[in-house]
């Protein structure tokens, strides 16, 4: 458990795994920051143990990927994210499930992107409170399996493009839903995005 980590090489072109044993996830209660914006770095969730990123408890912790900074992994991790994220490089996870607002009760959370955030599935909010994430910025987020709003929790969009690859008919088949949860409740404000 981490208060404050920063992931930030002084030269090359580095790429840091996280952990080497199944569970050996990163806990942070503070800020946990990839990249300087100069420097070119990548983070690897790791594959084969399925690692995830996750903020202590119901503290408040921000992620910052910035630019020239990739986080990436295709392991089945839950990366549950109680603050504030500003995505100024690359987020590519394609497998397991990327959260903000993912244990935090009754709160307002920023998503920023200017970069790109691709994941196989990308849920807003949980079923614990009341809260709700303000998206903004000028990048894409794409989800390549499903975009869900949970119970009680509210999306607003801004003007940020979404980009859903999942295709098919039926129930199972769609891209998005807002009642992760079973409720029903979750609320997505479109605003100006498409």
């Amino acid at each position: 458990k981490y208060y404050n980590l920063s992931i930030i090489p002084a030269s090359g072109n580095p790429t840091y795994t996280l952990g080497s044993a199944a569970s050996q996830n990163i806990n942070f209660a503070g800020t946990f920051l990839i990249g300087n914006g100069t420097n070119t770095v990548t983070v690897d969730a790791n594959s084969t143990k399925n690692q995830a990123i996750t903020t202590d408890g119901s503290v408040v912790g921000a992620l910052t990927v910035a630019a020239n900074a990739t986080l990436s992994g295709n392991g089945t991790g839950i990366h549950t994210l109680n603050g504030n994220i500003t995505i100024d490089g690359t987020v590519n996870l394609t497998a397991g499930r990327f959260q903000p607002n993912g244990t935090d009760a009754g709160s307002s959370k920023n998503l920023v992107v200017n970069g790109s955030l691709t994941a196989y599935n990308l849920r807003f909010g949980n079923t614990v409170g009341t809260e709700s994430t303000t998206v903004s910025g000028s990048g894409t987020i794409t989800v390549t399996n499903d975009l869900s709003v949970a119970d009680s929790h509210t999306l607003n969009a801004g003007g940020m493009t979404f980009v859903l690859t999942k295709s098919g008919t039926g129930a199972s088949t769609r891209p998005f839903r807002s009642d992760a949860g079973g409720q029903n409740t979750g609320t997505f404000n479109a605003d100006t995005s498409t």
